[in-house]
């Protein structure tokens, strides 16, 4: 009588296993030709390299672009006196929570005394504008 009762028992076991074992085996479907590259860097237009999080090209006649330019360019004669014009502005934006306005901004002059500034302008998702770093590299 033991026999019979454990044959339900037995066979409920196999079916499970036989389950189990065939949803683990990986069946080749339109996935299986995917290839899994990680995320680093990709080629877009003007032959920028943007990076995940990274800087990326920015326009500058973008409206916030020149709301931010703006705080960069009367940040630089405050902090940095001088009577040189802009003569280029290169704009980069990094999304983060809100985006970054990078601006490399170089002044007229002859080349070997031109001033170059970099400036930082944050950007918040109340679009509240606040410049964040602001430096003379050359």
């Amino acid at each position: 009588m033991k026999l019979i009762s454990a044959i339900p028992f037995a066979l409920a076991g196999f079916a499970l296993f036989t389950a189990c074992s065939m949803a683990s085996t990986p069946e080749a479907g339109p996935e299986a030709d995917l290839e899994i590259v990680p995320a680093e860097a990709e080629e877009i237009e003007g032959g920028w390299n943007q990076i995940v999080g990274g800087y990326g090209p920015g326009d500058v006649s973008d409206p916030g672009a020149k709301i931010a330019y703006d705080l960069v360019e009367a940040a630089i004669y405050e902090q940095y006196p001088t009577r040189a014009l802009v003569d280029s502005v290169a704009l980069e934006t990094q999304v983060v929570a809100g985006l970054n306005y990078r601006f490399r901004v170089e002044m007229t002059g002859s080349p070997e005394s031109r001033a170059i500034y970099e400036g930082v302008v944050y950007r918040n998702l109340d679009n509240a504008y606040e410049l964040t770093a602001l430096s003379k590299v050359q």
